[in-house]
């Protein structure tokens, strides 16, 4: 998995990744794992 949703604490394939951000932000919070930067917050 390439994606995962940090406040929810999952990884994520990409075509979950993609319905979990349809879902909004106030639900599940999408951060690729690679290209993005990760608060030492959003990992714990």
């Amino acid at each position: 998995p390439r994606w995962a949703s940090w406040n929810l604490g999952i990884f994520l394939c990409i075509r979950c990744a993609g319905i979990h951000r349809n879902l909004g932000v106030h639900i599940s919070k999408v951060k690729s794992v690679n290209l993005d930067t990760w608060t030492p917050e959003q990992v714990v």
